[in-house]
């Protein structure tokens, strides 16, 4: 599953996020973040 997908998942299951909850999710995720995969 990719980033966006799991982040549809999310926000189909629990409403809208905030920009900060979105980026830390995109930067420090632990499988498809971008600090974990570099």
């Amino acid at each position: 599953m990719s980033l966006g997908e799991e982040l549809a998942a999310r926000i189909a299951r629990t409403g809208p996020i905030t920009v900060a909850e979105y980026m830390a999710e995109c930067l420090a995720h632990p499988t498809l973040g971008y600090y974990t995969r570099q």
